[in-house]
């Protein structure tokens, strides 16, 4: 009877720890349950918080598209007037120019007619002047 009580115990102690290894599984999986719900929630609102910046981003992107095409619509515009000013100086500065160049061979033809005569004259007085020098220097001398 003595080995009838020992494997009587045995099954109970047994039975025992399977019940208590049943409970400890039991509660170990609820808690393994409510950290992988908790983890889905996480990764949920990351996926909601990374799917809103990326809509903010898109839309930010999508604006500064709008916003560069308008400024590089504006530098365009910009530098045809530029291109345009540019030519319309040029054309001004030819017709200044070419307003000038029959002055400035009117004045040079004046020089070439008007200066022989005039070093002409100078030479004559110069000359005329060293001879009334040397006259009145000569006159001097003598008395």
């Amino acid at each position: 009877m003595e080995l009838d009580l020992v494997i009587k115990i045995a099954v109970i102690v047994t039975l025992l720890i399977f019940i208590v290894l049943s409970i400890y599984l039991i509660v170990t999986l609820g808690g393994t349950l409510k950290l992988l719900k908790e983890s889905k929630s996480t990764i949920d609102n990351l996926a909601n918080d990374l799917s809103s910046s990326l809509k903010s981003i898109t839309a930010d992107i999508s604006e500064l598209k709008v916003q560069m095409i308008q400024s590089l619509n504006n530098l365009d515009n910009v530098s045809k007037e530029v291109v345009d000013t540019t030519q319309r100086i040029e054309q001004e500065a030819k017709t200044v120019f070419n307003m000038f160049t029959p002055l400035n061979y009117l004045i040079k033809n004046f020089y070439d007619k008007v200066a022989p005569p005039v070093n002409f004259t100078a030479s004559l007085i110069s000359a005329s002047s060293k001879a009334v020098a040397t006259f009145v220097n000569l006159l001097g001398k003598k008395k």
